[in-house]
């Protein structure tokens, strides 16, 4: 399965959009790739079919238009020829804030995916699938590793090499700094998914070791606070469902299976889950491009739809002020864009262009950054799925805690 994954709300409707650094060592955007088409096109197209009203690259101005809806289109656009900067756009009663990524990696070639911080925000743990054709994360594929990166740009090294014919996926890694060991966890399955298990690695990659859960399957691992406990999807037939597991032992905690439960989220406290799922369906099997984010607390009460509208891969803000996730909503072309929303529901804040089919962003711990998985331009012709890139984005002032 692939690895995915109105008005604007108060806390942001007022805040300042301000221009994005370019990451130290960071492999910089070409003044091409940061040409009106690519910043803000796409953007103004999916959006609310605004037409461009802007003038030339580093202008910074505010333009009011008619859209070929008839709605009132404003923009305003401040852009660098680096990093393209943020970019505000009102349509109607619609806003977005968009960013261009800053990739720390971007091999053609490459599949990298499913990023996390390190605890002290100065790492990038990912997964790389290299330089093989079977690599892929439409109906994931490939021998892929752990590897870690600095979150400023630099060399990626491997953290963890799989055996041959397996696969390292979808990793979290525990913002628990008192933990002396087994900081991260994963999911070790078949290059082409034919089973999956929880596995724990040290934050060095040493002490690899595998975590038997009772129902012997395991995806998606999410820690507590603690560190020593995780929630995971269970994938099973006619759709998974979710289970805590006590680590290292991997003791059953809890089950719940109200839901069809793709990838979950553990709030920063602990005490509360956002997760990517769907309500079962008689007759019917699980499909996740049907999730939905809802919310519930840790024991399972006051479970509730965040929005009602399509959303996955889940992951909450240092201060569990909001929830960041990924969804096609606002993109015609089938491609994802990062969102933000309270767990209280409301209006989401787009983040990403759907031009960027951004994946699986993750909140640094201070709370200033995300990491995301980006498509690589024009790569989904040349590798089923598309070759893709991490990426480094600032999170907008007014939603930095």
């Amino acid at each position: 399965m692939k690895g995915k994954i109105k008005s604007t709300i108060a806390l942001v409707a007022f805040m300042t959009i301000a221009g994005a650094g370019t990451p130290a060592n960071a492999q910089p955007i070409s003044p091409a790739e940061c040409s009106f088409s690519a910043c803000i096109s796409d953007a103004l197209a999916t959006f609310a079919r605004c037409k461009d009203p802007f003038g030339r690259a580093g202008e910074s101005n505010t333009t009011t238009a008619s859209s070929p809806i008839g709605a009132s289109c404003t923009a305003q656009l401040r852009q660098d020829t680096t990093t393209c900067g943020w970019n505000e756009f009102v349509c109607g009663t619609q806003k977005f804030a968009i960013q261009t990524p800053q990739f720390i990696t971007n091999t053609y070639g490459n599949v990298d995916y499913w990023p996390r911080f390190a605890p002290d925000g100065r790492t990038v743990l990912f997964t790389r699938c290299a330089n093989d054709p079977s690599c892929t994360v439409d109906g994931t594929a490939g021998p892929f590793a752990l590897y870690t990166i600095p979150a400023r740009g630099g060399t990626p090294e491997p953290l963890y090499l799989p055996p041959s014919g397996d696969a390292a996926t979808r990793p979290d890694w525990s913002w628990n700094r008192s933990l002396k060991s087994a900081q991260i966890a994963f999911e070790l399955t078949g290059s082409v998914e034919t089973f999956s298990q929880l596995w724990l690695l040290n934050s060095d990659g040493s002490s690899p070791q595998m975590v038997s859960t009772p129902a012997g399957k395991a995806s998606y691992p999410s820690f507590f606070p603690r560190g020593n406990e995780v929630s995971i999807e269970v994938p099973d037939k006619p759709g998974p469902f979710l289970q805590f597991i006590g680590l290292p032992a991997g003791n059953l905690i809890a089950t719940q299976n109200l839901l069809w439960t793709g990838e979950s989220s553990v709030s920063r406290d602990g005490k509360m889950l956002a997760l990517a799922a769907q309500e079962p369906v008689m007759g019917g099997t699980y499909n996740d491009s049907n999730n939905m984010i809802w919310i519930e607390n840790a024991n399972g009460s006051d479970l509730r739809m965040l929005d009602g509208i399509e959303g996955r891969t889940p992951n909450w803000s240092p201060h569990d002020t909001l929830v960041e996730f990924e969804s096609t909503r606002n993109c015609t072309n089938g491609n994802y864009a990062i969102f933000v929303e309270p767990p209280t529901g409301g209006n989401a804040l787009q983040i990403t262009s759907c031009a960027f089919n951004a994946n699986h962003a993750v909140w640094s711990p201070d709370g200033r950054e995300f990491a995301v998985a980006v498509e690589l331009p024009n790569t989904g012709n040349l590798n089923q799925g598309g070759w893709w890139g991490i990426a480094i984005l600032r999170v907008p002032f007014g939603l930095v805690p």
